[in-house]
């Protein structure tokens, strides 16, 4: 009996030693960013919340904003647990050698961060199915959508059996989750587990999202180009406006129907053939460049999602590539060990500031699509389109893009 005991004790100090690399007051300061950090990150995700259930009970959110609100609500997860524990460390130390409640959660911060992976995945996808499947489109009843949308029961599935799933395989590690100073996740010891359940895929998901951003950006990038050049150089053939006739249409006219489409009031829709005439090249090549730069501007807030989600997690990353190297036998950088600290429960602050940014969901016309735009004037071959403004569903934007 006394052998069983002493060997329990001799694994819980195995378990626990990771905070003997530290100094108290390190320890201390380590403690409190992640406190800070995850304060932050409540009060923000509380804000987007509010947000979305704006946006709910005006009927404007669209699916985008709930692969937006999967990645919140994970992030905001992630943040309760890793405000819950240090606090509760710092209020009484012996918490810290509490296996069973840290190994609690410690699942609770794996299936977070495995859901904000997967969120962050799928908006990736489901912008790139945006892009390069342009007529894959499903009414949903209060907008046109695409991309995942037609997938969504098994994207809302897997985003809730996944990160869970993940999160229990670690009890198969008689280790499983340890405390690690500031938070409790995977052990260290354990590699296989650690890399397989967590660093490997998320490794994946950070390259894939290069990939397929890069991919985007291309593509995108290609077609602006290919109308550039034909507008620069000209050329009016029947070739020429049967294949970008409505891109041009839109990039000048962003509210004329086309000839083929039938009027929702049985009017008898503008002509967008006498476009040539009406409106000169060097006016045409003008207006791209205008409206080209409206898109540039959106592209890029498109991509703040997976970016910021791949900044915020560098300093963990080289956090865990040195204790993959050395253990917890050589004592930790401090300053990255303190940014590490701070950014990994910060990401639903980040999440809430770009959702702000990009969506601006305080406003009454915020863009969630054609279907509940409101019914546009449709000016005259002579007006002049407003270049300035960034408005417009996500739809004809992607439209734009593939035409």
């Amino acid at each position: 009996m006394r052998n069983l005991h002493a060997l329990l004790h001799a694994r819980s100090a195995d378990i626990t030693q990771d905070v003997r690399r530290y100094t108290e007051h390190e320890a201390l300061v380590t403690r409190t960013l992640s406190i800070v950090a995850s304060s932050l990150s409540l009060v923000s995700g509380l804000v987007a919340l509010y947000f979305f259930r704006r946006l709910s009970r005006h009927k404007k959110l669209i699916f985008r904003h709930q692969l937006i609100l999967f990645l919140v609500c994970y992030d905001f997860i992630k943040a309760l647990f890793l405000l819950m524990y240090p606090a509760r460390v710092i209020a009484k130390s012996s918490v810290y050698y509490d296996v069973p409640f840290c190994k609690v959660v410690g699942f609770f911060t794996a299936m977070s961060i495995e859901g904000s992976d997967l969120a962050i995945l799928s908006f990736a996808v489901h912008v790139a199915l945006l892009i390069y499947r342009p007529n894959v489109k499903v009414n949903s009843g209060s907008a046109i959508e695409g991309g995942l949308y037609p997938y969504r029961n098994y994207v809302y599935i897997l985003s809730i059996l996944l990160p869970i799933l993940l999160a229990a395989l670690a009890f198969a590690s008689p280790v499983s989750y340890t405390p690690l100073t500031n938070w409790c996740y995977l052990s260290t010891e354990a590699v296989w587990c650690r890399l397989a359940l967590s660093w490997v895929p998320r490794y994946v998901i950070i390259v894939a999202i290069f990939v397929i951003y890069g991919c985007v950006y291309r593509h995108v990038t290609k077609q602006y180009s290919v109308v550039a050049r034909r507008l620069r150089g000209g050329r009016k053939g029947d070739r020429f406006w049967k294949r970008y006739l409505k891109m041009l249409t839109f990039i000048l006219f962003s509210n004329v129907e086309l000839a083929s489409d039938a009027s929702s009031d049985g009017s008898v829709p503008h002509k967008v053939g006498s476009v040539p005439h009406k409106v000169g090249l060097d006016d045409a090549y003008t207006s791209f460049k205008a409206r080209r730069s409206v898109a540039e501007r959106q592209m890029k807030l498109i991509f703040i999602y997976p970016l910021s989600y791949v900044f915020l997690w560098i300093a963990p990353l080289v956090v865990h590539a040195m204790d993959f190297k050395y253990g917890t036998s050589r004592r930790p950088i401090m300053w990255i060990t303190y940014l590490a600290a701070f950014m990994q429960p910060f990401n639903c602050t980040v999440d809430t500031l770009v959702f702000l940014v990009r969506e601006k969901p305080w406003k009454d016309d915020v863009n969630i699509g054609p279907e509940l735009a409101p019914p546009p004037q449709k000016p005259t071959l002579n007006s002049q389109p407003d270049h300035a403004s960034t408005s417009g569903s996500e739809m004809d934007f992607m439209d734009f893009l593939n035409s």
